[in-house]
């Protein structure tokens, strides 16, 4: 006797179409995952920068320096009660036996600055300041600071010696802070790089020869009023990181009438958000909100057209020469650190001329200057943004490239290319498998 086949149920759907509908939900997940991404990435990275410089910097005062006093007992605890009662919180004040153990705690970086008083002899007026610039300049100007006013209340000279000075190629003692930038820099961008484009680089066998070889060689090359200064390169990173992320992550809002939509956007949210974290969060700031917002809104825009350019060009790398010309060549020719008259010519050029300088110049304008010259600047994140803009134009007129895949995932039909070209959707699937009715 035949068995009878089963009975077929219209309602259930065909196994092709379940997993059709299911891997459409898959890529529905990871694309809003990739656009989520590229937007609270550029959001953390700027946060905690700004947080952190303008929370540690914004107001530079002593703490508990350690100051080491030597001399007669008597008037060495005269000048310790003076110098403690003047500011209780600013030192922390060691009483030694010798001039000798004084310098040396100096030397060795035990104390950041010593005092050595007269002895009470008539003769004898004049008490020797002992700091250590290479420690630090700002300490050694801070130490002499906290002790000058004591020592002239008691009707002392003061002989300063500087026991470790800064050599002459760096007086501003600040290429090991860039140098050592430079090295934490080469430690963790390669790694980054690696993930998206090689990772099959990752695997501990291939990693550690790579970053033994990587850590060798690239130190061979690397070459040896601060609120407006951070707050300038918190605009400007707002507006490149986030092209940059957008570009791996979420190509589809490349488009010029999407991108610009979501620049604009992106540019009100950072600079208010900015203002908030160096105002009411961190303090560095107080009130100037409808100025500062307004700059910074400009100053991000420009920065993200700028950064559209080279993303439309080269990708990914983009952020090599974006880097280069608004961080590398912005912040030494700002003036925000070092005044540009201190630079090398080429950088009192590049004052006049790049967003970052523009930016610090405008801030501070706003803070200090009651908005003088405002005008002149907000011109030159005009220009970059206007030009940055003509030049997408073109690209995207003439030069205008298909959908490049990011390694290891298809291009999604309706993703836009740089070019804003959108990639042709699949053919659909037969209507029913061969033999259903």
């Amino acid at each position: 006797m035949a068995t009878p086949a089963p009975a077929h149920t219209d309602d259930a759907p065909p196994v092709e179409d379940a997993a059709a509908l299911e891997a459409a939900r898959q890529a529905r997940k990871e694309k809003i995952g990739r656009i989520g991404f590229a937007f609270v990435f550029p959001f953390l990275m700027v946060v905690m920068m700004i947080t952190g410089y303008l929370g540690a910097m914004h107001d530079p005062r002593p703490n508990d320096m350690p100051i080491v006093v030597a001399g007669p007992a008597a008037a060495v605890e005269q000048f310790a009660s003076a110098l403690e009662n003047a500011d209780p919180d600013a030192v922390d004040i060691r009483l030694v036996d010798s001039a000798d153990t004084a310098r040396a705690m100096v030397i060795d970086r035990e104390a950041s600055g010593a005092v050595v008083l007269p002895a009470a002899s008539p003769d004898e007026k004049a008490a020797t300041v002992y700091t250590a610039g290479s420690a630090g300049a700002s300490q050694a100007s801070t130490v002499q600071g906290l002790v000058t006013p004591q020592l002239l209340a008691g009707g002392l000279q003061i002989q300063a010696q500087d026991l470790v000075p800064l050599p002459a190629e760096d007086s501003a003692g600040l290429a090991p802070m860039f140098l050592t930038t430079a090295l934490i820099l080469a430690g963790y961008m390669p790694l980054s790089l690696v993930l998206s484009s090689a990772p099959e680089l990752l695997r501990l066998r291939r990693t550690v020869p790579i970053l033994a070889v990587w850590s060798v060689w690239r130190p061979c090359w690397v070459g040896s009023s601060r609120v407006s200064l951070y707050l300038a390169i918190g605009w400007i990173m707002s507006g490149f990181l986030l092209l940059i992320v957008l570009a791996m992550a979420a190509p589809d809002l490349m488009r010029k009438r999407v991108l610009v939509p979501i620049m604009a956007g992106w540019s009100v949210f950072m600079s208010a958000v900015l203002w908030v974290i160096a105002g009411p969060i961190v303090g560095a700031i107080d009130g100037h909100f409808l100025p500062l917002f307004g700059v910074g809104v400009v100053a991000i825009f420009s920065a993200a057209m700028f950064t559209t350019v080279f993303t439309r060009m080269i990708g990914l790398l983009a952020v090599l020469p974006v880097v280069a010309v608004l961080m590398f060549l912005g912040v030494p020719s700002s003036g925000g650190g070092l005044s540009v008259y201190m630079a090398p010519d080429v950088f009192r050029f590049l004052h006049d001329v790049l967003p970052l300088p523009a930016a610090v110049e405008s801030a501070r304008s706003i803070l200090y200057f009651g908005g003088d010259a405002i005008g002149s600047q907000l011109l030159t994140f005009a220009i970059w943004a206007a030009v940055s803009f003509i030049v997408v134009l073109v690209l995207d007129t003439f030069f205008a490239r298909p959908p490049q895949p990011i390694p290891g995932r298809a291009v999604p039909p309706g993703v836009a290319d740089d070019g804003g070209q959108v990639a042709d959707a699949a053919e659909p699937a037969s209507a029913s498998p061969a033999g259903r009715t």
